[in-house]
This record gives C-alpha cells, structure tokens and sequence, in this order.
C-alpha cells in the first residue's frame, strides 16, 4: 500500500515600512496533503491493488499589502495567491470503460458471438479505477473593514480569481498506449453491438462496429479530454464579492439592538469550455461558455438582554435571502463528446435552483 503520510509546514512574516506611516508588506507560504485511501490509477482488475494512487499533494503562496487608516478604523488588505495541487484522483468518461470492455470481450470471443463477456469471465480484465489531474489557481483579494463610528462596522471583499486544470486523461491514455498494438493486430474484428454486451452501433474512420471503430473512438475520447489541458475549470465562478453593514446602538430606546444586512454576489459561473481537439480542428477557438451570475440579500437583526448582573442573553434573527432570488443555476455541466444522451458538440447542463428565503433564530446564554 502507498504511504497516505506526509509533512506539512506554514511559515509567513510581515514587514511594518517604516517610512510609510500604516503600511505592511506581508508573505505566506503552505503545504498540505489530503488521504485518498482506495484510490487506484486506472487499470485491470488484478493489477490496481499495486497502481494506488497516493495522497493528493499541494502547496499554497499568497503575499500582499496591508493598510491601515483612521487610526485603525479602517484597513486595507490586497493579497495575491498562488495555489496548485497535484495527484488528485478524478473520473473519465463513462465510455472508456465500455469501449475497453468490449474491445476484450470481442477478443476473448474472438468476435461477435459472445458466449461469456469480459465482466463475467472470472480471469477478465475488468477495467477501473481513476484518472488524476493537476489544478492551479492565481487570483487577487480586496479586503476592507472599516468603523466609521462607534457601534458601526462595514466589511468587504471582492475576489478574482482563475482556476486552469491539466495532466488530464493521463492514466486511460497510458492503458490505451499499453495495449494499442494488441488492439490494433485485431481491428477489422466486428464487436457484438447487442444490449447489455456492445457499446451499441459506432462507425468510424477506424471502422464500422469494430475494434478498430472502439480504438478510434477512445482516441477521439482521449483528444477532447486532453484539449482541456491548461483551460479553465468548469462549474467555478471567477468572480465572487460579500458586503456586510452593522450597527448597534449604545443609547436611547433602541440602546443594545444591532440590525445589519449584507449582499453576497456570485460571478458568472464556467459552465464548459470547448478547445481545439487537434490542429486539424477548423474551430481553433477556445470557447468559454458562462452561466448565470447572482446576488443574495441577507439581514439580521439582536438584542442584548441583561436580566441578571452575572447573566447577558442574547437574542438574534437572520434572514437569508431576504428578496427570495430563485434564479435557476447551473450545478454541473459538461462538453457532450460521447454517446446520447451525451449529445455531441453540446453543453449538457445540470440545474439547480438557489434556496428560498429562511429565518433563523438564535438565542445564546453568556455568563
């Protein structure tokens, strides 16, 4: 078994200029590392006990500007960061598997006439497993709080940030290369294209119903996956900002009463990203297909008690998404590349729709 151990460390500092009255300059730099126990690299049945995968390993930078103004009642902070991650344990098309099933099926069969297929016979192949990948995300933050006077605070944050994923299809792509020539020796060999046993009818540049059409059809598989290389992440929101306002009032009838609201704002989200497949692809664009963007109202609203000298009870309501937004958003999305209902050359996209408006009621003891 792989060692799911590691060392992790943080270290940062921060330098006061001192010829800039409230003005620091700050650095961060971190390890981690995440368990994927289980996690097996794509490959036959009796070989993935010795292909783990290993834990997912990543190391993240962020460095920046601090300022302070107003005596501290309000500061800045502007921060670059830099986080990447590699060895993470990923799916693959669902297709993969099925085209690699029959391709062993139809050999042991040595055709269509499929007595037993590869899933039944005790000593097959039996393909699985996970693909891996690499992810890196650069982005600026602006963060201000501020005080403007007493009983009153003000928070915001806007973030941009860019997400590119790669080493994509790597491990499938490493399988196929293994046995291609095998694959290959046997390619005008038709496949059973019956329910249950084929993956059904796929005609080709590699063939029609046969071996050679499946080898074509993990490449073309494999190509789609593998133009995603460097692109942008699907299903993030690059954009993201948060507001917040509160006052609590030290006097007069409304003495100890706190009422505040805020905005959340979601981005556009990345619903698909469509790259050249190949150089021959006459679209040598890279398309990036966006979602909707939205916003949240939220509110609160406390009251401090004071029923005993040595007791303080705090009552405190909140009310998120007061306007009731239920715009519908995209979940999850995908670039159709394979079989229905996988419609090729398509955004196949998953909806969902934001959460109603919900109050929330709190009350905390303090002594």
């Amino acid at each position: 078994a792989v060692d799911q151990s590691g060392n992790t460390y943080s270290v940062g500092a921060v330098y006061h200029v001192p010829w800039v009255r409230g003005v620091s300059v700050f650095g961060n730099k971190s390890t981690n590392f995440r368990d994927q126990s289980g996690a097996q690299r794509f490959e036959d049945e009796a070989l993935r006990p010795q292909r783990e995968i290993g834990p997912l390993e990543g190391e993240g930078r962020d460095y920046g500007l601090k300022f302070g103004f107003l005596d501290g009642r309000m500061n800045a902070t502007l921060t670059r960061f830099e986080v990447a991650q590699t060895n993470a344990a990923t799916g693959f098309d669902g297709n993969v598997s099925n085209y690699i099933g029959a391709i062993w099926t139809t050999l042991q069969n040595n055709g269509p006439n499929t007595l037993q297929t590869d899933a039944q016979n005790p000593q097959g192949h039996h393909v699985g497993g996970s693909d891996t990948r690499a992810q890196e995300s650069t982005g600026w933050e602006l963060e201000l709080t501020a005080n403007p006077s007493r009983g009153w605070r003000v928070s915001f944050n806007v973030s941009k940030s860019e997400n590119v994923v790669s080493g994509l299809g790597e491990n499938v792509a490493a399988y196929v290369e293994k046995h291609r020539a095998t694959w290959q020796a046997r390619s005008s060999l038709p496949y059973n294209t019956g329910p249950g046993v084929g993956p059904g009818f796929l005609t080709n540049s590699g063939g029609s119903n046969t071996i050679g059409a499946l080898i074509t059809g993990l490449d073309g598989i494999g190509a789609c996956t593998k133009s995603g290389e460097n692109q942008t992440e699907v299903n993030i929101r690059p954009w993201n900002a948060n507001g917040f306002t509160a006052y609590r009032f030290s006097e007069g009838p409304f003495r100890n009463l706190t009422v505040g609201g805020g905005v959340n704002y979601r981005g556009k989200a990345i619903v698909g990203v469509k790259a050249p497949s190949s150089p021959a692809d006459p679209d040598q664009r890279v398309q990036i297909f966006k979602g909707n963007a939205y916003y949240l109202v939220n509110a609160m609203v406390g009251y401090d008690f004071k029923p005993r000298q040595k007791f303080t009870l705090r009552t405190q309501l909140n009310i998120e998404n007061l306007l009731d937004n239920d715009e519908l958003q995209v979940l999850a999305s995908n670039y159709g590349i394979s079989q229905p209902p996988l419609n090729t050359g398509t955004i196949n996209k998953w909806y969902y729709h934001l959460e109603p408006r919900r109050y929330s009621l709190s009350i905390t003891l303090g002594f």
